[in-house]
């Protein structure tokens, strides 16, 4: 193995040669500038490696199984979603995950494609949220979930959705019938990444 400059450029060779082991997590032991690194390991996620993750993300999210959630996120995970402000770290991301099902006594995200870049560590998955609200109402709508997998565990997420669809389809009676008391706001909408955004 030549001696590599940076973990960058450690990187590049595992990705460029094949010179890694192909397990769950595929690693390399990087020289730099000619001075052996003990025990520095950079490695990517392979396929089975970034759907297992994002698997047990969807598990855990319709389980509400919060404990399994927190293991999946990396501590300096960022998690970004539309009608809510941006999370940064694991505590922060799971603060949010705890709240975003109140609105739904039962619920479901369901991924219907993952699209799956092994190169660049990243999922997307394609998604379809079924839910009831308090009064009974039944609710579906699609989604799409980004996620950069790093080391086994989620570093990035972003969420994506028609809000404004989602909305409307959230709105009850009382609402057309002009009572703000029950009308629901903009970020009231809760799913895998629709959840209301109090401060924290």
């Amino acid at each position: 193995m030549p001696k590599l400059r940076s973990p960058a450029g450690c990187v590049d060779y595992v990705r460029s040669t094949g010179d890694s082991q192909r397990h769950a997590r595929t690693w390399s032991v990087c020289e730099l500038a000619g001075t052996r690194l003990e025990g520095a390991l950079y490695f990517m996620d392979n396929e089975a490696t970034l759907r297992t993750a994002v698997t047990a993300y969807f598990e855990m999210l319709n389980a509400e199984n919060w404990d399994g959630m927190r293991s999946l996120w990396h501590r300096n995970g960022e998690l970004s979603a539309v009608g809510a402000r941006p999370r940064t770290g694991a505590a922060a991301v799971m603060t949010y995950f705890r709240k975003i099902f109140d609105p739904w006594p039962e619920h479901r995200d369901e991924p219907t494609r993952l699209l799956i870049c092994e190169h660049e560590g990243a999922v997307v998955a394609e998604l379809r949220f079924t839910g009831r609200t308090h009064d009974g109402r039944s609710v579906t709508f699609d989604a799409v979930d980004v996620f950069d997998i790093e080391g086994g565990q989620i570093r990035r997420m972003t969420s994506w959705y028609d809000i404004a669809a989602a909305r409307r389809a959230t709105a009850s009676r009382a609402d057309a019938c002009g009572d703000p008391a029950r009308a629901v706001g903009p970020e009231t909408v809760s799913g895998s990444h629709r959840a209301t955004d109090g401060s924290e």
